[in-house]
């Protein structure tokens, strides 16, 4: 999926599985054999020093290091050990970041083998979790068939459990199953999925299903929009923002900034420009910068949008000048405020406005430093980014004019020339830039 396979993480767990668009099928009984309970067995490692060295290159992204300590500290473990799990759910994860995919499945199916035949919560956790992973990985591997499989071996475990913990690690297996019908096109399979999750879990209180939930809507609105189901879609992005506006959990705030960016633009191609503002204006109200650099992007986005929606209707303003200079100021006060958090792309496109925005109330200079900037950090594309709104509807007022007079800078002139003809510049210069591609950590 283009927009929002949702790898927007907030937090990555040692012993959990990232969340990555992992989907399973739901109706199926749990076919879990159970054997005997693990048995008590003292971690004899030592200390749990093994683990503080592995946590520490860990999250330094030294994955081989992290993977040596636990080679060395394995050594000291018995095998039926929960320091054993554990040692080969983190041993899996690095070896699949140091590209050892044949290693950490073999890792995984180490820890089905040793805990599958145990009946205990402790023992089946920890094989829950390796299924995950394993489903993780083979989707990673584009290895569809062993994915599937792994996936519904969560889900027949975990699904019908009473144990919240069990029954995340099986809405993670429903949403990674739901992406794999995506990627083979059964888009309705996909649907029905996405559908069984929230209808299961929207009334929950737990943020980590919650969590799920919205991830599920978020990504059941792209399916929609794929096949052309407007409606529809926008109904799904409506339950999200009204469910979940005033949830706390980063990660939700993020989906519901998601849907506002998505919702948005749909009421402006529709010339309902009023009506996103609002919307825009709500979100950017109650999330506050800080609880992630995620949302932080997502925030920093909105208020380009926002800032470009104001633009918008100020030109479309023009003949009533209080109103149009006010909307105007807004939109420049709010690109200035917020662009620390955007992406450098993002920091180029409100650049442009912003140049456009000077130029429309009369400040020529600060215009052209605008530009300046702007082919600094990206002189091929320089003129494109000026352009890519600003010369369409009115008023000119001579901006196109006065953007091609800094053609020269690009190609390393140290002197601004006399405006050149509009032809000077390419037409595709002169469209509007592509959507924003949203693809998050």
């Amino acid at each position: 999926m283009n927009k929002i396979i949702m790898s927007c993480v907030v937090g990555l767990s040692m012993l959990q599985t990232a969340q990555a668009d992992l989907n399973l099928d739901v109706n199926l009984p749990v076919t879990v054999v159970k054997k005997a309970q693990m048995p008590a067995h003292q971690n004899i490692t030592g200390s749990q020093d093994w683990l503080a060295k592995v946590n520490q290159a860990y999250a330094q992204r030294d994955f081989r290091q992290a993977l040596n300590e636990i080679l060395r500290a394995q050594q000291n473990v018995h095998a039926t050990s929960p320091d054993r799990a554990k040692m080969l759910l983190i041993k899996a994860d690095c070896m699949r970041r140091l590209e050892m995919t044949a290693g950490a499945i073999d890792a995984l199916d180490e820890v089905i083998a040793i805990f599958g035949g145990f009946e205990d919560a402790a023992s089946q956790g920890f094989v829950i979790k390796a299924y995950l992973k394993k489903g993780n990985f083979a989707q990673q591997s584009r290895d569809i068939d062993q994915a599937f499989d792994a996936y519904q071996q969560v889900i027949d475990r975990a699904y019908a459990s009473p144990e919240r913990r069990f029954q995340i690690d099986a809405a993670d297996a429903v949403l990674g199953k739901a992406d794999l019908f995506n990627m083979i096109g059964r888009m309705d399979k996909a649907l029905e999925l996405h559908d069984q999750l929230i209808s299961k879990f929207m009334e929950e209180e737990d943020e980590p299903l919650a969590e799920r939930v919205a991830q599920a809507l978020i990504s059941k609105a792209w399916v929609l929009k794929r096949l052309g189901q407007t409606e529809h879609h926008i109904s799904a992005l409506d339950m999200l923002i009204q469910y979940f506006s005033d949830h706390s959990s980063p990660l939700i705030q993020l989906y519901v900034g998601q849907a506002v960016e998505f919702k948005g633009k749909w009421l402006e191609s529709q010339q309902k420009w009023s009506e996103a503002s609002v919307l825009y204006h709500q979100w950017l109200t109650h999330v506050q910068y800080g609880s992630s650099v995620e949302v932080d992007e997502q925030k920093g986005f909105i208020s380009h949008l926002q800032a470009t929606n104001l633009l918008t209707q100020a030109k479309a303003n023009w003949s009533d000048q209080p109103v149009a200079q006010a909307q105007l100021s807004q939109a420049l006060l709010l690109n200035q405020q917020n662009m620390t958090h955007l992406s450098k792309s993002d920091q180029l496109l409100a650049l442009s406005d912003m140049a456009y925005i000077a130029w429309l109330t009369n400040q020529p200079e600060q215009a052209s430093g605008y530009i300046k900037q702007i082919m600094q950090q990206s002189p091929r594309n320089a003129i494109q980014r000026i352009i890519k709104r600003n010369n369409q509807g009115s008023p000119y007022l001579g901006f196109s004019d006065f953007v091609q007079a800094h053609w020269p800078a690009i190609e390393g002139s140290t002197e601004v020339s006399t405006p050149r003809a509009r032809s000077a510049i390419p037409t595709s210069f002169l469209k509007l830039g592509s959507e924003r591609i949203l693809h998050k950590k």
